[in-house]
C-alpha cells in the first residue's frame, strides 16, 4: 500500500500502489519522479554518499516532495545488490545519467529486467544512445544551445536562451506520459519495456513551429513585421510593461477600437500577409509606443480584455505567487519543508476529476527512509 511520506495515510492519486525507484539527480530525473509521486506513486528516492548534488538548491524541496530517501553506494558490491533488489519488488526506475553509465554500476535496464521483466525502466540522459553527442554532459544551457532554444533581441545578435529549465522540464513531462503508456501496455502484454527520452530529443516538441521548414517553399516567418510590432510587449505610462497579442489580424479591430483609434484599422490589416519594409515597420513602432505611454499598464489590460483582444500586465514571480488566479486555483501551494520551513511550491498542475492526486508530502532529508525502505 502507498501511503503518504508525511502522514502515514493511504496515498490518493490514479498512481497509488506503484513502486517507483528514482535514482535521477539535478532536475529531469527528480521532476520526472516528482510528477509520479502527486498522483499517489510511491517513489523511493536512491542517493549516493553525500546526496543528490542538487541538494543545495531550494528548488530540491519541490523536485523531491513526497518520496521518501535511502543511500546506497553503487560503486560497492553491497550497494549494487541492494539496489538490485529493491528493482526486483519495483514497478518504475528513474535515471538521468548519460548512455551506459547505470550499466557501470549495475542498474542498467537488461541487468534488472533479468530478474524484473515487467519493469519499465525510464532513462533521460542529455543526449541519447544514437546521438554523436552520448559521451558529452547533457547540462540544461549545452542542450539549449545545440538545438538553437534562443531567440534574437533588438539591437544585438547575440542569442538569449531562457533562463528556465525547459530541456530538462520537457523531458521530464514527456518521461511521465510515456511511463503512463508503458503502464498501460503491461497491463495488457505483463512484460516491462525501455523507454529513453533525451533532454535533447525533448527540446524538438518544445520548439514546436519555429522548427517547421517546408522543402519546396520558403517558410514564412510568423514573427516578421508587422506582427511583431502587434505581439510584443510595450511599457505604460505607469512604468509598467503589458503584453499585447496582435499575431493576427483579426486582433487588430479589437486592440485599435480599445486604444481610440479605429481610423487606423485598415491601413494596419493591410500590411498583413506581406513583408513590410524596415521604415513602415519602425513608423508604426513608433506610434505604438507613443500609444502604449498614454494609459497605464492596467488600464490597457482592462480596455484591450473588454474588446476580446488579448493583452495583460507582466507580472513578477512575486506578484504571481500571490495573485488570486494561482492561489484559489491551488496552483501554488505552501508545503512545510525540513530545510525551508513553509514555503510556496507549485501544486498538483494535472487534475483526475476521478482519481486526484495529492502532493503526498514534504522532500526527505538525506537517507531518512533507509532503514524503513531496507526493511520491507
Amino acid at each position: 500500500m502507498t501511503t503518504t511520506t508525511d502522514t502515514g495515510k493511504e496515498a490518493s492519486g490514479a498512481l497509488r500502489g506503484i513502486r517507483v525507484l528514482d535514482f535521477g539527480q539535478y532536475i529531469p530525473g527528480p521532476l520526472l519522479g516528482m510528477l509520479l509521486s502527486d498522483q499517489g506513486a510511491d517513489v523511493i528516492k536512491i542517493e549516493r554518499p553525500g546526496g543528490d548534488p542538487a541538494r543545495d538548491r531550494d528548488a530540491f524541496a519541490t523536485w523531491n516532495r513526497g518520496k521518501r530517501s535511502i543511500v546506497l553506494d553503487l560503486k560497492n558490491t553491497q550497494g549494487r545488490r541492494r539496489a538490485q533488489a529493491l528493482a526486483e519488488t519495483a514497478d518504475v526506475v528513474i535515471e538521468n545519467f548519460r548512455p551506459l553509465t547505470a550499466g557501470k554500476l549495475g542498474i542498467g535496464y537488461r541487468q534488472l529486467a533479468a530478474t524484473n521483466p515487467g519493469l519499465i525502466y525510464c532513462s533521460l540522459p542529455g543526449f541519447g544512445e544514437e546521438s554523436p553527442y552520448r559521451d558529452r554532459k547533457g547540462w540544461e544551457p549545452i542542450v539549449g544551445a545545440v538545438t538553437g532554444a534562443h531567440q534574437q533581441i533588438e539591437g544585438t545578435t547575440e542569442p538569449l536562451f531562457l533562463p528556465l529549465p525547459a530541456a530538462s522540464t520537457f523531458a521530464a513531462i514527456l518521461g511521465a506520459g510515456s511511463v503512463a503508456m508503458a503502464l498501460i501496455a503491461r497491463h495488457q502484454t505483463g512484460v516491462g519495456q525501455y523507454i529513453e527520452v533525451p533532454l535533447h530529443s525533448a527540446m524538438f516538441p518544445a520548439i514546436g513551429g519555429r522548427l517547421v521548414q517546408l522543402h519546396d517553399m520558403e517558410t514564412e516567418d510568423l514573427f516578421e513585421m508587422p506582427r511583431m510590432i502587434m505581439a510584443r510587449q510595450y511599457q505604460c505610462s505607469d512604468g509598467r510593461w503589458v503584453q499585447n497579442h496582435g499575431m493576427y489580424a483579426r486582433f487588430v479591430s479589437q486592440f485599435l477600437q480599445a486604444a481610440g483609434h479605429p481610423e487606423w484599422i485598415e491601413e494596419v490589416v493591410a500590411e498583413y500577409g506581406r513583408h513590410v519594409d524596415p521604415e513602415t515597420g519602425q513608423m508604426w513602432l513608433e506610434r505604438f509606443k507613443k500609444l502604449f505611454l498614454e494609459r497605464t499598464a492596467k488600464e490597457w489590460e482592462d480596455a484591450i480584455n473588454a474588446e476580446g483582444g488579448a493583452c495583460t500586465v507582466c507580472k513578477t514571480v512575486d506578484e504571481w505567487l500571490v495573485h488570486e488566479h494561482a492561489v484559489e486555483a491551488k496552483m501554488v501551494v505552501e508545503v512545510d519543508d525540513a530545510k525551508l520551513g513553509l514555503m510556496k511550491q507549485p501544486g498538483v498542475q494535472v487534475r483526475l476529476r476521478g482519481t486526484p492526486g495529492a502532493i503526498q508530502g514534504r522532500a526527505p532529508t538525506l537517507g531518512e527512509h533507509t532503514d524503513q525502505v531496507m526493511a520491507e
